[in-house]
C-alpha cells in the first residue's frame, strides 16, 4: 500500500475538520446525559468513513494518479 500523498491527506483532513465539531457536540451531550449525543457521534464517524466506502469516478486522487502515470514512465 502506498502513502496517500497530498491529495489523499486532504481527502482525509477535510471530512475530519467537519466531523470534529459534530463529534465534540455529541460528546458534550453524552456527558450531560442526553442519549441523542450518541447519534451525533455516529454521524461524525460516518462523515469520515463514508468517503472511503463510496467510489467516485471523478475522484481527484484517481484523476491525478492517472495523469501522472501517463506522463511518468516507471521503467
Amino acid at each position: 500500500m502506498r502513502a496517500p500523498g497530498i491529495i489523499g491527506l486532504l481527502q482525509l483532513v477535510i471530512p475530519v475538520a467537519f466531523a470534529l465539531p459534530v463529534a465534540l457536540f455529541g460528546l458534550s451531550w453524552l456527558l450531560e446525559g442526553r442519549i441523542l449525543g450518541g447519534g451525533f457521534v455516529g454521524v461524525a464517524i460516518l462523515m469520515v468513513a463514508v468517503p472511503y466506502a463510496v467510489t467516485n469516478p471523478l475522484d481527484p486522487a484517481d484523476v491525478a494518479e492517472a495523469a501522472v502515470e501517463r506522463v511518468v514512465d516507471d521503467e
